[in-house]
C-alpha cells in the first residue's frame, strides 16, 4: 500500500475573513441576524399570548364566581388563572429579555467571526466567571 505525501503551501497565513450571513464561521456556528431571532420573538409572543389572555379571563372571572357565593370555582379559576397568567407573560417576557441578550453576545460574534474566546465578555477581558 502506497502513501502520498502532500506538501501544502506553508508561506500561506491565515487571514481574518469577512463574515455575512451567508457564510458559517471557522468554528461551524454563525451568530444569528437579526431576522432570526426577530421571527424566535414573534413565535414565543404568538404563543404565548394564548395562556396570558386566559389567564387574564379566568382572574377575571374569579371575583364574580366569589361573590356569587361559588367559592371552590373561585379558588379554582383563580389558581387557574395564575398559572396560565405566569406562562404566558413568562414566555412574552423571555422572549423579549432573550432577544436583547442573544443580540448583545452576537455582535461581539460578528465583531471577531474566528476568535470565539472574545465572544463572551469576561473571556475578553482575560479572566473566566465560574458558573459552576
Amino acid at each position: 500500500m502506497a502513501f502520498t505525501i502532500l506538501k501544502g503551501n506553508s508561506s500561506r497565513r491565515a487571514t481574518p475573513r469577512p463574515m455575512t450571513e451567508a457564510t458559517p464561521g471557522r468554528y461551524g456556528a454563525r451568530p444569528y441576524s437579526g431576522r432570526e431571532t426577530l421571527g424566535a420573538l414573534a413565535f414565543l409572543v404568538l404563543f404565548g399570548l394564548p395562556f396570558a389572555a386566559f389567564g387574564v379571563f379566568a382572574l377575571g372571572v374569579a371575583p364574580a364566581k366569589w361573590a356569587a357565593g361559588d367559592i371552590e370555582s373561585a379558588l379554582a379559576l383563580g389558581a387557574i388563572g395564575l398559572a396560565f397568567s405566569l406562562v404566558g407573560f413568562g414566555l412574552v417576557g423571555g422572549a423579549v429579555f432573550g432577544r436583547r441578550k442573544i443580540a448583545l453576545e452576537s455582535k461581539s460574534a460578528w465583531e471577531h467571526p474566528d476568535q470565539p474566546w472574545k465572544w463572551r465578555p469576561d473571556w475578553a477581558e482575560g479572566y473566566v466567571l465560574d458558573d459552576g
